[in-house]
Protein backbone atom coordinates (compact mmCIF):
# COMPACT_ATOMS: atom_id res chain seq x y z
CA UNK A 1 0.00 0.00 0.00
CA UNK A 2 1.25 3.34 -0.96
CA UNK A 3 0.99 6.43 1.03
CA UNK A 4 -1.95 8.50 0.05
CA UNK A 5 -1.94 12.14 0.80
CA UNK A 6 -4.94 12.83 2.90
CA UNK A 7 -5.98 16.38 2.86
CA UNK A 8 -7.91 17.55 5.89
CA UNK A 9 -10.58 19.72 4.40
CA UNK A 10 -11.98 22.42 6.62
CA UNK A 11 -15.71 22.29 7.20
CA UNK A 12 -16.02 26.07 7.43
CA UNK A 13 -13.61 28.15 5.38
CA UNK A 14 -11.40 30.55 7.35
CA UNK A 15 -12.45 33.49 5.18
CA UNK A 16 -16.09 32.96 6.16
CA UNK A 17 -15.17 32.85 9.86
CA UNK A 18 -13.15 36.07 9.53
CA UNK A 19 -16.10 37.76 7.78
CA UNK A 20 -18.49 36.70 10.58
CA UNK A 21 -16.05 37.95 13.23
CA UNK A 22 -15.78 41.30 11.43
CA UNK A 23 -19.61 41.61 11.32
CA UNK A 24 -19.88 40.92 15.05
CA UNK A 25 -17.20 43.47 15.93
CA UNK A 26 -18.68 46.08 13.57
CA UNK A 27 -22.14 45.59 15.12
CA UNK A 28 -20.75 46.04 18.63
CA UNK A 29 -18.89 49.22 17.60
CA UNK A 30 -22.08 50.69 16.09
CA UNK A 31 -24.15 49.83 19.18
CA UNK A 32 -21.61 51.28 21.62
CA UNK A 33 -21.22 54.41 19.46
CA UNK A 34 -25.00 54.91 19.48
CA UNK A 35 -25.26 54.43 23.24
CA UNK A 36 -22.33 56.69 24.11
CA UNK A 37 -23.42 59.61 21.90
CA UNK A 38 -26.42 61.88 22.33
CA UNK A 39 -28.34 60.30 19.48
CA UNK A 40 -32.12 60.49 20.00
CA UNK A 41 -33.85 57.21 20.80
CA UNK A 42 -35.86 55.70 17.99
CA UNK A 43 -39.43 54.60 18.58
CA UNK A 44 -40.37 57.07 21.28
CA UNK A 45 -43.78 58.65 20.72
CA UNK A 46 -43.85 62.28 19.66
CA UNK A 47 -44.44 64.79 22.44
CA UNK A 48 -48.06 65.84 22.61
CA UNK A 49 -50.28 67.79 24.95
CA UNK A 50 -52.59 65.83 27.27
CA UNK A 51 -56.22 66.10 26.20
CA UNK A 52 -58.07 63.91 28.73
CA UNK A 53 -57.30 61.57 31.60
CA UNK A 54 -59.26 58.97 33.53
CA UNK A 55 -58.32 57.30 36.79
CA UNK A 56 -59.31 53.63 36.78
CA UNK A 57 -58.80 50.43 38.71
CA UNK A 58 -57.64 47.26 36.92
CA UNK A 59 -58.88 44.22 38.86
CA UNK A 60 -58.31 40.46 38.59
CA UNK A 61 -61.71 38.93 39.20
CA UNK A 62 -62.38 35.63 41.02
CA UNK A 63 -63.63 34.01 37.78
CA UNK A 64 -60.25 34.63 36.07
CA UNK A 65 -61.39 37.60 34.04
CA UNK A 66 -60.02 41.13 34.24
CA UNK A 67 -62.20 44.20 34.82
CA UNK A 68 -61.77 47.95 34.69
CA UNK A 69 -63.65 50.04 37.25
CA UNK A 70 -64.11 53.82 37.12
CA UNK A 71 -63.75 56.16 40.10
CA UNK A 72 -67.32 55.48 41.22
CA UNK A 73 -66.51 51.71 41.40
CA UNK A 74 -68.71 50.99 38.36
CA UNK A 75 -67.52 48.03 36.25
CA UNK A 76 -67.01 49.55 32.80
CA UNK A 77 -65.13 46.71 31.03
CA UNK A 78 -64.63 42.99 31.55
CA UNK A 79 -62.27 40.81 29.53
CA UNK A 80 -65.02 38.21 29.00
CA UNK A 81 -67.61 40.56 27.49
CA UNK A 82 -66.60 39.56 23.95
CA UNK A 83 -64.99 42.88 23.04
CA UNK A 84 -62.55 43.75 25.82
CA UNK A 85 -60.17 40.79 26.04
CA UNK A 86 -57.29 43.17 25.40
CA UNK A 87 -57.40 44.42 28.98
CA UNK A 88 -56.06 41.02 30.12
CA UNK A 89 -53.01 41.68 27.88
CA UNK A 90 -52.53 45.00 29.67
CA UNK A 91 -52.67 43.23 33.03
CA UNK A 92 -50.09 40.68 31.83
CA UNK A 93 -47.71 43.47 30.79
CA UNK A 94 -48.26 45.37 34.02
CA UNK A 95 -47.58 42.30 36.17
CA UNK A 96 -44.55 41.31 34.08
CA UNK A 97 -43.07 44.75 34.75
CA UNK A 98 -43.89 44.54 38.45
CA UNK A 99 -42.15 41.13 38.67
CA UNK A 100 -39.13 42.51 36.82
CA UNK A 101 -38.81 45.56 39.06
CA UNK A 102 -39.58 43.73 42.31
CA UNK A 103 -42.84 45.58 42.94
CA UNK A 104 -45.54 43.61 44.68
CA UNK A 105 -48.31 41.83 42.81
CA UNK A 106 -51.86 42.55 43.90
CA UNK A 107 -55.37 41.71 42.79
CA UNK A 108 -56.13 45.33 41.82
CA UNK A 109 -54.04 48.16 40.41
CA UNK A 110 -54.63 51.89 40.16
CA UNK A 111 -54.09 52.93 36.54
CA UNK A 112 -54.34 56.18 34.66
CA UNK A 113 -55.69 56.31 31.12
CA UNK A 114 -54.40 59.29 29.14
CA UNK A 115 -55.52 60.60 25.76
CA UNK A 116 -53.16 62.99 23.97
CA UNK A 117 -54.04 65.53 21.28
CA UNK A 118 -51.99 63.48 18.79
CA UNK A 119 -54.55 60.68 19.20
CA UNK A 120 -52.25 58.44 21.24
CA UNK A 121 -53.80 56.68 24.24
CA UNK A 122 -51.61 55.46 27.07
CA UNK A 123 -52.35 53.43 30.19
CA UNK A 124 -50.04 53.82 33.18
CA UNK A 125 -49.54 51.86 36.39
CA UNK A 126 -49.70 54.71 38.93
CA UNK A 127 -47.48 52.95 41.52
CA UNK A 128 -44.57 52.07 39.21
CA UNK A 129 -44.85 54.66 36.39
CA UNK A 130 -44.89 51.80 33.84
CA UNK A 131 -46.94 52.70 30.80
CA UNK A 132 -48.19 51.09 27.61
CA UNK A 133 -49.22 52.82 24.41
CA UNK A 134 -52.54 51.07 23.68
CA UNK A 135 -52.90 52.63 20.23
CA UNK A 136 -49.91 50.51 19.14
CA UNK A 137 -52.03 47.38 19.39
CA UNK A 138 -54.42 48.21 16.58
CA UNK A 139 -57.49 50.34 16.08
CA UNK A 140 -59.92 47.70 17.41
CA UNK A 141 -58.12 47.54 20.76
CA UNK A 142 -57.65 51.31 20.91
CA UNK A 143 -61.35 51.86 20.16
CA UNK A 144 -62.24 50.24 23.51
CA UNK A 145 -60.49 53.13 25.24
CA UNK A 146 -61.58 55.84 22.81
CA UNK A 147 -65.19 54.96 23.63
CA UNK A 148 -64.42 55.32 27.35
CA UNK A 149 -63.28 58.91 26.78
CA UNK A 150 -66.34 59.62 24.67
CA UNK A 151 -68.65 58.27 27.41
CA UNK A 152 -66.82 60.34 30.00
CA UNK A 153 -67.27 63.50 27.92
CA UNK A 154 -70.99 62.80 27.64
CA UNK A 155 -71.35 62.48 31.42
CA UNK A 156 -69.77 65.87 32.16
Amino acid sequence: MGKTAEKNEELIPKGFLYALGFLVIASLVIVFFSVLTDRPMVGLPAKSELEQELMLELVKMDDGSVSLFDESKRNILNSRDGNSGFISVILTGLEYNRNKTGSGLKSNYAVGLYKYKSGRIEIEDIDTDWSMNVTSFGSKNAQIFVSMFEKNEGEK
